[in-house]
């Protein structure tokens, strides 16, 4: 299924319970990225997934863009999608600032986060080396990056089956949309503080960023719970779907 207006946004919804859960992919990925999670969702879930503005099937537009624009992103597939009334959001490693960017505004409608393996603040430093990023992919395209992304997202106790897949998505994501991405995330400057919802917070134990350093982060929800999901790294929809379905229960319980 398609959006309408530009950027045009491929989506798919999985399920017909009553508990509309929208799903945001890692920059990198693409709504393939909750294909296991999708196939062991229990049946009272309703899962909304899309392939966010540049990535996988979406228009792939090349100027620079923010939180401003995804937020209209994820606004259009909601509504193509018929959610109407409340749902929960999931969201992977970078897009997690999307999550907390909707439950901000919409604080009536969004239920709960489950953040995996979230990006929930940047240093300058940090916010540097995701600009450098931006520019190496753009310049070098896919590949250039591709081994050291790999070895952060992907460490060797974590290559089962599904580790081939992924790395050819991975290599054939267009480079200005990745780096795009990246920009947009080097700008995340949000008040976690005011974010009223319940949020599970996932980090991986095998995830290059330590799990103690994205506990901290998360001690700014006023209302969360924190895990390590020892059989996970940095991209959990792939590696630990059933890590995620716990936690979505537990926001839903």
């Amino acid at each position: 299924m398609w959006t309408e207006q530009s950027p045009i946004l491929h989506f798919r919804v999985d399920g017909t319970g009553p508990n509309d859960t929208l799903l945001l992919h890692e920059i990198g990925g693409s709504l393939a990225s909750w294909d296991r999670l999708a196939e062991l969702a229990p049946p009272q879930f309703r899962l909304i997934r899309f392939d966010q503005r540049g990535f996988g099937l979406s228009e792939k537009p090349h100027t620079e863009y923010g939180l401003d624009e995804l937020q209209r992103d994820a606004s259009m597939v909601l509504e193509a999608a018929n959610v109407l009334g409340r749902f929960v959001i999931c969201a992977a490693a970078g897009s997690s600032a999307l999550a907390i960017r909707l439950a901000l505004e919409m604080p009536d409608r969004v239920q709960g986060l489950v953040l995996c393996s979230p990006t929930l603040a940047m240093d300058e430093t940090t916010r540097a080396l995701t600009k450098d990023r931006a520019a190496l992919v753009i310049a070098q395209g896919m590949a250039g990056i591709a081994d050291l992304a790999m070895e952060r997202m992907f460490p060797l106790p974590m290559r089962d089956e599904g580790f081939a897949d992924y790395r050819h998505r991975f290599l054939a994501n267009d480079p200005v949309g990745f780096g795009l991405a990246n920009l947009a995330l080097a700008k995340m400057d949000l008040p976690l503080e005011k974010v009223n919802c319940p949020v599970q917070v996932l980090a991986g134990r095998h995830d290059i960023r330590p799990p103690e350093l994205v506990a901290q982060a998360a001690e700014r929800f006023p209302h969360y719970e924190f895990r390590i999901v020892e059989d996970g790294a940095h991209v959990l929809p792939v590696q630990a779907p059933g890590a995620i379905l716990h936690a979505l229960a537990c926001i839903l319980a």
